[in-house]
């Protein structure tokens, strides 16, 4: 037998996934960063309260982004890179790698633009609201200090990655079970 004839020898190494996690993580990030510039841009941002009409109508339209990317990253691995197939298995590998790639795009973000603007807007919601509880001076600036440490740039990008992982993380699983597609068994009876 010839060593052309060995399927051991014939057998192609995978292609690497990070390339397309790589291209799908920014587009989807980035997707995301327009997505929120443009709330920002039309006021509809509200730092202060997390439940508010402007977040909550965000919130699907940043899971429709993640999502979408996700599937559309292991989609193209799948029928470009692994003959049409691909397990769960593999397809959440892939949407967790995109989902690093879209964290970490998003923590820059924070850190770049979204830190400065949001501290600012948390730390006078803050002292609004710690005014209408009441407190003297003294006890504001005490409170926002405290609360300063949980809202700094720092602080915010580690929350924003762990937070992003987390949603990648449901996108991954999302989008696996969507785009899997077992190759057929080459075993019957």
């Amino acid at each position: 037998m010839s060593t052309l004839d060995d399927p051991i020898y014939n057998a192609q190494k995978p292609a690497s996934k990070w390339p397309l996690a790589l291209r799908w993580g920014l587009i989807g990030g980035l997707a995301g960063i327009a997505l929120q510039m443009l709330w920002q841009v039309m006021g509809w941002s509200d730092y202060s309260s997390s439940f508010s009409a402007g977040n909550l109508a965000l919130m699907p339209l940043g899971w429709a982004i993640g999502i979408g990317a996700t599937a559309l990253g292991i989609k193209q691995y799948r029928d470009d890179h692994n003959g049409g197939f691909i397990s769960f298995g593999g397809g959440f590998g892939m949407g967790m790698m995109i989902a690093l790639v879209m964290a970490t795009v998003g923590a820059i973000f924070v850190v770049t633009y979204m830190g400065d603007v949001m501290q600012d807007a948390m730390s006078t919601a803050m002292q609004e609201q710690f005014e209408s509880q009441g407190l003297d001076d003294e006890q504001i600036e005490e409170a926002t200090k405290m609360a300063g440490m949980f809202t700094s740039t720092p602080v915010m990008a580690i929350f924003g990655l762990i937070g992003g992982l987390v949603s990648g993380l449901i996108y991954s699983l999302i989008a696996s079970a969507i785009m899997k597609r077992d190759a057929p068994s080459t075993y019957s009876n």
